[in-house]
């Protein structure tokens, strides 16, 4: 149990929240001849991207680069690849949802993303979830990004807490050890909900019985879990 009680549960919103697609880019890599990573690459390993979630760079650039790293990765032409990336609607994670729903008054419920200026109308207007979180970061909106450890700390200032008294849920680990860093208790998520659930019980979070058995959100493609701890990716 830790020292001191918590307040606040804040969580990341793609891998976490929000299914990120690993199968469906596994899909549209093989049917482009790409190498395993090549899609998450181009969506968030380059600068454009890193300009972006920090609030820099236009829409249009990011596009752009995204295109060519995907030309690159095919040795041709493939805008039907993108294409087929967007057509992809990406799953809730409604068992986590429902359990942050039911604890929302006792605690604390924040969202800290790295994302750009388009996460809010797409949390209110696609997903509409927006109103289920007491306070939501955007990267691009305070212009720092994780893990920079002063995002964690205006993460937990915006609930009214102290960073010791928040948990963080990520699915990258270097944006976990930041957390921690800045003294959040942070849990790192591969996608199953019993365990991350099981971990927020053992910190004293009222988890029932029933919600202990809760279903995988989402496993990973084989070859893509040697590379999950790349630490320059989303969200």
């Amino acid at each position: 149990m830790p020292e001191r009680e918590i307040k606040a549960l804040i969580v990341d919103f793609g891998g976490v929240v929000l299914d990120m697609g690993w199968h469906a880019m596994s899909d549209i890599e093989k049917k482009y001849s790409m190498k395993p990573g090549s899609l998450r690459h181009a969506l968030w390993g380059h600068d454009s991207w890193r300009e972006r979630q920090v609030g820099l760079g236009s829409l249009e650039a990011y596009q752009a680069a995204v295109q060519a790293e995907l030309d690159a990765a095919a040795g041709r032409a493939v805008p039907e690849a993108l294409a087929d990336w967007w057509a992809y609607r990406r799953a809730l994670n409604e068992d986590l949802l429902t359990l942050l729903a039911r604890l929302r008054g006792q605690y604390r419920i924040g969202l800290l993303s790295n994302a750009d200026e388009l996460l809010e109308g797409r949390l209110q207007e696609d997903l509409k979830i927006f109103d289920r979180f007491d306070d939501v970061v955007n990267s691009a909106r305070v212009g720092m990004a994780k893990p920079d450890p002063r995002i964690y700390a205006l993460a937990a200032e915006r609930l009214g807490v102290e960073p010791a008294e928040a948990v963080f849920v990520d699915d990258l680990e270097p944006n976990i050890e930041a957390a921690r860093a800045a003294g959040m208790h942070a849990i790192y998520f591969l996608g199953d909900n019993a365990a991350l659930f099981a971990e927020l019980h053992a910190l004293g979070v009222p988890v029932e019985e029933h919600e202990l058995g809760a279903a995988p959100f989402y496993e990973m493609p084989a070859e893509w879990k040697a590379a999950q701890a790349v630490s320059d990716l989303s969200a």
